[in-house]
């Protein structure tokens, strides 16, 4: 609705609700910077320019500093940070983040469209900007997982009418080539609605791409080599380049902007996943913007890369993204672009951030029973988690799944040789090979499958958690079936969160009763159990360097090229079980246990 007082405030008839005065305006559109006033009234922005004429009711020099855009995460799992709605935006909003595109897809698996529309709800509450895409299907595993709530043709057409909803997410390739008769049907119903389509190709190239893209995909976050998201975008994907200590891609995919010199104004960037600790440590998008600019892009270019460009990217441009009249007030002052330390946030025209401090709180909403009570596990014993052996053989031959931490966690195959004792076969931690379970929290049956993992480097315990997209069902890895016993069993009595167990003793948690999946405990307690955690896995010998960002992905069948889910262990490329017990080992180059 046309709100005629915006028309009074922008020819001075009327006083603006604030007044930024003298400032170096940094015009996302035109990549200039120069001086300007901004005025904002009723969270829009009015007028730019030589605004000396208006009168405000609140005005703010910005003589010596930049006036920003606020900053768009373009590609983002909040739930994956562990924290509500309302504690990543308390987080966040002081870097300078205004907007975030989301799947909402972890608690959209764990409680369906109900739990997506709490949380859309929740954000609302808050000043941060919460548009989400709607999961293209759920669960994604393929073959599919067990999940609390699937998302299908019949979901979309409610979801795809809600006025956060830029599109389908995570539209994967192996979805599209594999030719899914439901991702399909969410896809033709998103173009009806006039939505867009956002993908998911790690990897992609050639024949493969085109074929993906003539459905007419958007835009993908996936690109882990600088030839790879060249092809994409020669192509008309727009890029998103992701950077977060689970998949630092940055170094490398920047390379098409830096050395190819490629038009920056179809690539954007975000975070993806992201723990805590690294959020409190090192920033949100300011330090990307920071991180781009030591890799050699132009301030004004990474300025983009976080602003005008994925509300393009989004359509979203009409909305947020740049300063300019019409559009909600987002807008920071910084004193420095390369530094790119944020002093003020204005958030749909309310100052709610001063020099890395919040100005206001949010109080969590009252939290239904249905959300807080999702974790429905009968009691497991060590013995349910074993892994038999088929064959008669005192030695087996099996795959063992090795995690990559320096190629995106992605997760090889291992063969190695085993011991059986009592047709049980045995992990062997001293040779870094664990067991790894998932075992099913929604039915209250605690279907499971285990296989062998390596890489963590533990040589005792056991750890778990429920927090593990995307399916959300407790995964554990442990040095014996005792400890991760105890450790599942854990999980089921807080209703969810992750745990660490030594010699059948609790040492180290964190409680995620929200879905299972998040916590309304402020980042600062948060940090401090992260940091906990991984110091209690530590003691248990583990010597990767993000051990429970890892281990929480593995049921990701998009992730090369094995992963296990509560149906058994995937062989991704062929998108089949496969039994981790290969054959019996008369033979052997390398025997463990």
């Amino acid at each position: 609705m046309i709100d005629e007082d915006l028309i009074d405030i922008s020819f001075g008839k009327k006083r603006a609700d604030v007044l930024i005065k003298n400032g170096s305006l940094v015009n996302v559109l035109t990549g200039e910077i120069y001086t300007s006033d901004v005025a904002v009234g009723k969270g829009k922005i009015v007028a730019t320019g030589d605004l000396s004429k208006l009168e405000a009711n609140t005005t703010i020099n910005a003589t010596g500093k930049y006036i920003v855009p606020g900053l768009i995460d373009s590609h983002i799992h909040v739930e994956v940070t562990k924290l509500s709605v309302t504690r990543f935006a308390e987080l966040v909003l002081p870097h300078g983040t205004t907007s975030v595109v989301t799947g909402l897809d972890q608690i959209a698996g764990v409680c369906g469209l109900d739990g997506m529309r709490s949380f859309l709800d929740e954000a609302a509450r808050t000043n941060l900007k919460l548009f989400t895409g709607i999961a293209v299907k759920l669960p994604y595993t393929t073959p599919p997982s067990t999940v609390g709530h699937e998302l299908s043709p019949k979901e979309h057409e409610i979801a795809q009418r809600w006025p956060e909803v830029v599109g389908t997410w995570e539209t994967t390739s192996d979805m599209v080539l594999g030719r899914d008769p439901e991702a399909y049907e969410a896809v033709d119903m998103a173009y009806k609605n006039r939505l867009l389509v956002h993908g998911h190709c790690p990897l992609l190239r050639g024949q493969a791409l085109a074929a993906y893209l003539t459905v007419g995909i958007r835009s993908d976050h996936e690109s882990i080599t600088r030839e790879e998201a060249l092809e994409k975008a020669r192509n008309g994907l727009y890029v998103l380049i992701r950077e977060t200590p689970v998949a630092p891609n940055m170094d490398e995919v920047i390379k098409i902007i830096t050395e190819d010199k490629i038009n920056t104004r179809r690539v954007s960037m975000c975070i993806d996943d992201i723990n805590v600790q690294t959020l409190v440590n090192e920033g949100h998008l300011d330090n990307l913007v920071r991180k781009a600019i030591e890799h050699g892009v132009g301030p004004i270019d990474a300025i983009q890369m976080v602003t005008i460009n994925p509300a393009e990217a989004y359509r979203l441009d009409h909305i947020i993204g740049s300063i300019t009249p019409g559009k909600l007030a987002d807008i920071l002052l910084v004193d420095d672009l390369r530094k790119f330390k944020v002093e003020k946030v204005i958030s749909s025209g309310q100052l709610v951030a001063e020099n890395g401090r919040m100005l206001r709180e949010y109080a969590s909403p009252t939290r239904p029973e249905w959300l807080l009570k999702t974790v429905k596990v009968p009691h497991v014993e060590a013995r349910d988690l074993a892994i038999t052996s088929p064959y008669d053989a005192e030695q087996v031959r099996v795959i063992s799944m090795f995690v990559d931490e320096n190629k995106n966690f992605y997760r090889h195959k291992r063969e190695v040789i085993l011991k059986v004792r009592d047709g049980i076969v045995q992990a062997n931690p001293d040779a870094d090979v664990l067991y790894v379970s998932t075992v099913e929290r929604y039915t209250g049956r605690g279907e499971r499958a285990t296989a062998f993992i390596s890489g963590f480097g533990m040589v005792q315990g056991a750890v778990a958690t429920s927090l593990s997209p995307d399916d959300n069902n407790i995964v554990c890895i442990g040095a014996n079936l005792r400890d991760m016993a105890s450790a599942v069993n854990r999980i089921s009595e807080i209703q969810g969160g992750q745990v660490v167990v030594k010699e059948g003793k609790i040492i180290a948690e964190l409680q995620l009763p929200i879905g299972g999946i998040v916590t309304d405990e402020p980042a600062t307690e948060v940090k401090k159990k992260e940091e906990e955690l991984d110091s209690a896995i530590r003691s248990l010998g583990a010597t990767m360097r993000l051990p429970f960002m890892a281990m929480i992905f593995l049921p990701i069948t998009a992730i090369p090229e094995y992963a296990i889910t509560n149906k058994g262990l995937v062989e991704c490329a062929s998108q089949k079980y496969v039994n981790p017990v290969i054959a019996p080992a008369r033979y052997a180059l390398r025997i463990c246990g």
